[in-house]
């Protein structure tokens, strides 16, 4: 049964829950998954699940379990979804948080509490991505889906198997090696030759989200920290982070 509580699981303290401000929610009466395994609703629009996307690395039988799911929570609407975006991406798809009216479930957290999607908390509004950060973490602790499979994570010390993943969100860890902080953005070093070795990016904006959060970005030389994105190449392999979700230590 993937049925959980709206955005605020049993992960997320109280204090979380009244700080997440989401807004207005639009009703929807069905729900189909289309081929490309997104939600269409019967005017037109298509839709994905805000904070969830798909395990770089995962296998095939993760991405069929992924779109059963997503099958059986459309079978019993109505839905209730809250836009996160404003407007549609690329391929044309809106993002929201996606819940049935009755049961006040949330398909992001439900998939990734299986460990059928990673936490892509920076997607959602301020201070609502508690719970599906928490989630992934029980999610990995119990190696549940993909998180059973050693390609899930990225080493951040194996740019070459990281750039691979260009285009792609990955979930990479490793040790800092050295900061930086030049006038746009700062820097954080996962090996000595920048030209070839993981990078992560701030822009300063980030930054001070970020150091709000109460991480000072410029102490994490020398700690092991995963982080989250989208994988970009400048060279080596590169992720930008633009929120505090984005990066956590891990020593």
């Amino acid at each position: 049964m993937l049925a959980v509580t709206l955005l605020c699981g049993s992960e997320a303290s109280e204090a979380q829950m009244s700080a997440c401000r989401l807004g207005a929610a639009v009703g929807v009466a069905d729900l189909k998954i289309n081929p490309d395994g997104d939600l269409a609703s019967p005017d037109g629009r298509t839709w994905i699940a805000a904070g969830a996307i798909a395990v770089a690395g995962g296998d095939v039988d993760v991405e069929r379990r992924r779109v059963d799911a997503v099958k059986r929570f459309t079978e019993v609407g109505p839905f209730v979804i809250y836009p996160v975006a404003g407007r549609p991406d690329r391929w044309g798809r809106l993002s929201g948080v996606i819940g049935r009216a009755d049961q006040g479930d949330d398909l992001a957290l439900a998939l990734v509490r299986e460990g059928l999607a990673s936490a892509n908390p920076a997607e959602l509004p301020a201070r609502c991505g508690a719970a599906l950060a928490a989630a992934e973490a029980l999610a990995r602790r119990g190696a549940k889906g993909a998180w059973a499979q050693a390609q899930a994570f990225f080493n951040a010390a194996e740019p070459a198997a990281i750039l691979q993943q260009v285009g792609r969100f990955a979930v990479v860890e490793g040790r800092v090696v050295s900061t930086s902080e030049r006038k746009a953005r700062a820097y954080l070093n996962f090996g000595e030759n920048w030209s070839e070795d993981f990078t992560v990016t701030i822009s300063k904006r980030s930054l001070n989200r970020i150091e709000a959060s109460g991480m000072r970005w410029s102490s994490l030389k020398g700690l092991r920290v995963r982080v989250r994105g989208v994988v970009a190449e400048s060279g080596g392999p590169v992720i930008e982070i633009n929120a505090p979700e984005d990066i956590e230590r891990i020593e």
